[in-house]
């Protein structure tokens, strides 16, 4: 009897977490948003449309403008080919975010990282082109696009579009480009 008495502030003593593990970490959050990039206004797209641009990409913005989006079939790995999208969008450096896309009915959240390009960070993910997260490109209803800090885009359906992701999936295409409509 008298040993269990003592033995019972040991086995309490074991029960105890250790200290490290309730251990908190204070950040100053001022420091934290320090350099992010300030959001920026909703570019204003009423007159924006998608046009064929170079090496096959689809373009979509003001003509005579930097497109505010650009969408391109590439091959990719394994035979298997892959759609590139680009929001030229000045992006903080090695930032990471998920660009979605709303509209007929269905929704995608696309993963998009900051990537250098010649001399400004730039929003750029691939996806592969038979992923579901395109699917809300492929209707026949307007869509719109948000990107965090980058606005929304009011995206008009286009055959263009459509096709494009269309001739990505099919078997045996090489990513070929677009052909002038």
């Amino acid at each position: 009897m008298r040993l269990s008495f003592l033995a019972f502030p040991l086995l309490l003593a074991a029960c105890q977490q250790p200290e490290q593990d309730n251990a908190q970490q204070r950040i100053d959050l001022e420091k934290a948003y320090a350099g992010a990039t300030d959001p920026i206004e909703s570019p204003d797209t009423s007159e924006a449309i998608w046009s064929p641009g170079p090496d096959g990409q689809l373009l979509f913005g003001n003509i005579g403008e930097r497109p505010f989006l650009s969408i391109a079939c590439e091959p990719g790995e394994r035979g298997a080919n892959a759609v590139r999208i680009v929001r030229h969008l000045a992006a903080d450096a090695e930032a990471q975010a998920f660009f979605a896309f709303i509209g007929n009915g269905t929704m995608a959240r696309i993963p998009v990282d900051a990537t250098w390009r010649g001399n400004r960070w730039r929003w750029e993910g691939t996806v592969a082109a038979d992923s579901p997260d395109l699917d809300p490109l492929t209707g026949s209803r307007d869509l719109y696009a948000t990107l965090p800090g980058g606005g929304r885009l009011d995206l008009p359906a286009s055959p263009l579009l459509g096709r494009l992701i269309a001739e990505c999936r099919a078997p045996g295409s090489s990513g070929s480009p677009l052909p002038d409509r």
